[in-house]
């Protein structure tokens, strides 16, 4: 994972934590984390990361809160059409996808350096077939502008990543509400770092707008100092994509 420079750091990821009803109450997960701390610092990570609803399980252990914000609002109407081609990704267009991800995060806190294995597993996990994130299409080359992934959540159109040149965003938007209303969605959640090209695309997808903080995220410093992976997960533009998940 990109460090507040931008330099790739090995990170310990925490996930899935869980503990029979029967048997709460004996300090298993505590014990659980710390052999995970044990291990993780072994094996030479920086810091460690998880996110969670319950903060409380983990703060004991070392693990402290930092926030995050995301874009809500209500669905727009229909929008016009933009300059790029926009369509379901396909199998093809793997490689190009990989290389606008790797271009748009090649400098960006708190994102993921993914390889070939996590193109290949991770990523459809937790986004599913490749059909269903969108790319933009440059008319005159047919080369990839953009690729967004939009998931359905509850009531919500949930935009959960984006790569690409941003004046692609718009007409991706467009297609991503297209879907949600088809759907019958009415509102939308961006999960995009805040920046002018989103501000400029975002009333393409919603009518109205509003930013959110949250605290699920939670870090732990290992090898790294506590003033680093603070400066990491606060850092401008800090984003860790839904699609990296542990």
């Amino acid at each position: 994972m990109r460090d507040a420079d931008g330099t790739p750091q090995r990170v310990g990821g925490i996930g899935s934590v869980a503990t029979r009803p029967e048997a709460r109450g004996q300090g298993l997960v505590r014990r659980l984390l710390e052999a995970a701390e044990h291990t993780m610092t072994a094996e030479g990570c920086a810091w460690s990361l998880l996110f969670t609803g319950t903060p409380g399980v983990y703060r004991g252990s070392g693990w402290q809160e930092f926030g995050s914000t995301y874009t809500e609002g209500t669905l727009a109407p229909s929008q016009a059409a933009g300059e790029f081609r926009i369509r379901p990704a396909a199998v093809r267009d793997a490689a190009e996808v990989a290389a606008l991800h790797r271009a748009y995060n090649a400098d960006r806190p708190l994102s993921s350096v993914r390889a070939a294995e996590d193109w290949a597993v991770r990523v459809p996990a937790w986004y599913g077939p490749v059909e269903r994130s969108l790319v933009a299409q440059d008319p005159a080359s047919g080369a990839l502008a953009g690729w967004l992934v939009a998931q359905h959540q509850g009531e919500y159109l949930e935009v959960r990543e984006f790569a690409g040149a941003p004046e692609s965003l718009g007409g991706l938007f467009a297609a991503a509400g297209e879907r949600g209303r088809a759907a019958g969605l009415s509102r939308a959640r961006v999960r995009l770092p805040d920046g002018p090209g989103v501000r400029a695309a975002l009333p393409v997808l919603m009518a109205d707008t509003w930013r959110v903080t949250e605290r699920v995220g939670m870090a732990r410093p290992l090898h790294a100092t506590e003033e680093s992976v603070r400066a990491t997960v606060t850092a401008p533009g800090a984003v860790h994509w839904y699609g990296d998940c542990f």
